[in-house]
């Protein structure tokens, strides 16, 4: 959920809607939950964090999960599957499947193209950069007006792969960005290109 306040509009119609949310390593703040819209009003809400203060810091959850995520996944899907109880289709339908194929990303999704003689659109340039941009990238977006296009339009390569400085918006915060994802991580390499995209 890192990007969900960026969310298309597929993607929040499936977490708004759906019945239980797992929150993994997710904060659940302003930014990830589009200020708590995205979290529908009866959705059941678990977090799972390292850290035990983070569960419940931004909002209140039904259950907190004090763990490593991958632990805690791994240790949740086996006590799901040796439930004996018959698995529940929820979303997992063909027509759901079909919508997540042709409409998930922003990039799927048709616009009308505001571009003019001597400006571009921030829409066409974002989806240009990631055509153009390698696989392997860590983008960074400053502060700005501009800071959604990239965010919803510039594909991540892994939760390594994006740098969002906005806990303290200020223009220009984000141009030093590029150096920082070199946070210990097998995927964040210093020979993986980074995008600095601002104001």
């Amino acid at each position: 959920m890192s990007r969900a306040g960026f969310a298309s509009p597929l993607t929040v119609e499936l977490i708004s809607r759906a019945d239980l949310l797992v929150a993994f390593g997710c904060a659940l703040n302003m930014w990830t939950t589009r200020h708590g819209a995205l979290i529908g009003a009866d959705t059941r809400l678990v977090q799972v964090d390292l850290d035990p203060a983070a569960i419940g810091r931004h909002r209140g959850v039904d259950l907190g999960l004090w763990g490593g995520v991958a632990q805690t996944a791994r240790a949740a899907t086996d006590l799901l599957r040796s439930g004996g109880s018959e698995p529940w289709v929820g979303y997992r339908r063909p027509e759901i499947g079909d919508r997540i194929r042709t409409s998930l990303s922003w990039n799927q999704l048709p616009f009308d193209d505001a571009s003019t003689e001597d400006r571009i659109d921030p829409r066409t340039l974002s989806s240009s950069l990631n055509q153009l941009l390698p696989a392997e990238r860590t983008v960074s977006v400053d502060s700005g007006n501009v800071l959604g296009y990239p965010s919803m339009y510039l594909d991540l390569p892994d939760e390594y792969g994006f740098c969002f400085t906005q806990a303290f918006p200020s223009v220009g915060l984000g141009l030093g960005a590029p150096s920082a994802p070199r946070w210990p991580s097998p995927a964040a390499s210093p020979s993986r290109p980074s995008a600095t995209v601002g104001s």
